[in-house]
Parts: C-alpha cells; structure tokens; sequence
C-alpha cells in the first residue's frame, strides 16, 4: 500500500493489482474512482501502475480493458492468457512509451517468461479473436446482456430474501465503478 507507514513512498516501484476480483469473490468490481485514486497516488510518488486481467480482460466488462472504465492511463497492463479468447494460448504486455524508452535506451531487452512464445498460429488466433469481437459487436452485446443479467439476478434475489448484490453483480456490467 502506497500510504502505509510500513512503506515510505519512495521505496515503492509499483502498485499491482487486478481491476475486477474473480477468482474467489465471484465477480467484485472495485468501487467508483479507486483506480483514479490509485493513479494520482502512483503518479505523485513516481510508482507504476500494472494492472494484471486475468479475469477480467477482453471484453468481460464491456470494455475491451476492464480499467478503461475508470478513463486512466496505465503504465503497464498484463493480458495473460486472453488474447486468443480460450481458443488458443497467448498473452501480452502492454507498456506505456515511458517504460519502452527506459528498456531501450538500457539493455534492450525485455526479459520474460516463456509460457506463451507467440508463434505464429497462436498470433493468428488472437488476431482473429480481436477481428470477431470488433466485427461481432460482442461488447456492445456483454454491456446489454450484464444489464439483463443483472435485472434477473437482482429479481431473483428480492424473491428469495437476499437484500443486495455486491458489486453490481456482473463483470460484464460495472457501471457502478
């Protein structure tokens, strides 16, 4: 954390973190203006800012990057295993042009780990993966559908006695960032 006293802010190089929760909350978006908050912080005291999607990302929310909701920039975003669309392996990073002028003007190289080597059918993949979320407006339709989603879910919960959704309870609607 940025404002702990265990952590003065000029020890800290980055701030890591997932912008939708999932893997054991169910879907918990963060509140509105968290990851604005977060930027300023990281932008006062020289820390990068890395946004990891795994579970999140392409599209799941509405947007192709679950963080563009929050209309940030980042200084880098790890896109894991979501490229391909669950077709096909690949992942990337992106970087903002501060963090690839640092890596060029020092060794030139970018050392990473090998999971996903982008070899040329994995490329195509995810090129087409991209293609077809563009072509087949499938944002548009996760924006509509999380809405409808959330209608019935928020129905269903009033009938059984359950008082709220946490979170406005899909991924593929986070409106309430």
């Amino acid at each position: 954390m940025l404002n702990s006293s265990a952590s003065a802010p000029d020890t800290v190089a980055a701030f890591i973190a997932e912008p939708v929760v999932g893997a054991t909350a169910g879907c918990v978006p963060p509140p509105e203006g968290y990851f604005r908050a977060v930027r300023d912080i990281c932008n006062r005291h020289g820390a990068l800012l890395i946004l990891d999607e795994v579970m999140c990302g392409m599209g799941r929310t509405g947007t192709l990057h679950a963080w563009e909701q929050e209309g940030i920039d980042l200084t880098s975003r790890r896109s894991p295993r979501d490229l391909g669309g669950g077709y096909q392996p690949i992942g990337a990073m992106l970087a903002s042009a501060d963090i690839i002028d640092t890596i060029r003007q020092g060794s030139g190289a970018f050392q990473h780990g090998h999971t996903y080597l982008a070899h040329p059918l994995a490329c195509a993949a995810a090129l087409e993966v991209q293609r077809i979320i563009g072509e087949e407006k499938l944002l548009e339709r996760v924006r509509a559908l999380g809405i409808h989603l959330e209608q019935r879910l928020t129905s269903a919960l009033v009938i059984t006695g359950m008082s709220a959704i946490s979170g406005g309870v899909a991924c593929s609607r986070l409106s309430s960032w």
